[in-house]
């Protein structure tokens, strides 16, 4: 089927950023914002385990995820087929250990790049997408390779693709039905203790290098 219609796919103006990005880099906004809303209301042993320690920051990053988002979307110029990609995997990786706060934006960071490389004709270096998202090449290098191991290198097939996308589509009409919208709120407060531009940086190696 082909995919290039869908309504999360489409460019929509947004008068807050004065600018057209498509409906799919918001949906991924919401989607990681309810995600850490419930993996952070979870007790601790739920969240606990080794799979992801290679993501854990010693601190919360002061960005938002939605800002980081909004970040990668604004230098990244990536099409939208890889935030779909990126919510696939994302999915898969909280199955095996909770995402939190601590772990978000370099899973996050890793997903986008591995889409980017994996579906779009044009993508950029390596160090500029670690500039982006506020980390050393060497460690975004380690970080790749760590990704793929745990996704046991499946990462592509055009079910996997347009399963993510009829649930992305399913989780935002739910979503907007049941979700709170004062708890979405306090969260974002909760996690942006800074939106300025590049205002932040990962404590375990405090690269940040704004573009």
């Amino acid at each position: 089927m082909d995919w290039k219609n869908h309504p999360l796919l489409q460019v929509e103006e947004n008068a807050e950023q004065q600018g057209k990005r498509p409906r799919v880099v918001d949906a991924l906004c919401e989607y990681l914002t309810r995600l850490l809303y419930v993996n952070d209301s979870a007790p601790a042993s739920a969240t606990a385990g080794d799979a992801l320690f290679a993501f854990e920051s010693s601190e919360v990053p002061s960005i938002s995820i939605r800002s980081y988002v909004e970040r990668w979307h604004t230098y990244s110029c990536c099409s939208s087929a890889c935030y779909v990609i990126c919510y696939g995997w994302i999915k898969r990786l909280d199955l095996m250990q909770r995402i939190t706060r601590r772990n978000i934006h370099r899973i996050l960071l890793v997903s986008l790049v591995t889409a980017c490389k994996l579906v779009d004709d044009i993508f950029m270096t390596q160090t500029f997408y670690a500039r982006v998202g506020g980390i050393p090449v060497k460690e975004l290098n380690c970080l790749e390779r760590e990704f793929l191991y745990l996704l046991d290198y499946k990462l592509w097939s055009s079910e996997m693709f347009s399963n993510a996308l009829m649930e992305m589509e399913l989780d935002m009409e739910i979503a907007f039905d049941s979700f709170p919208a004062a708890a979405t709120s306090e969260h974002l407060s909760k996690c942006a203790s800074s939106r300025e531009e590049g205002a932040f940086n990962f404590k375990k190696s405090s690269n940040f290098i704004n573009v």
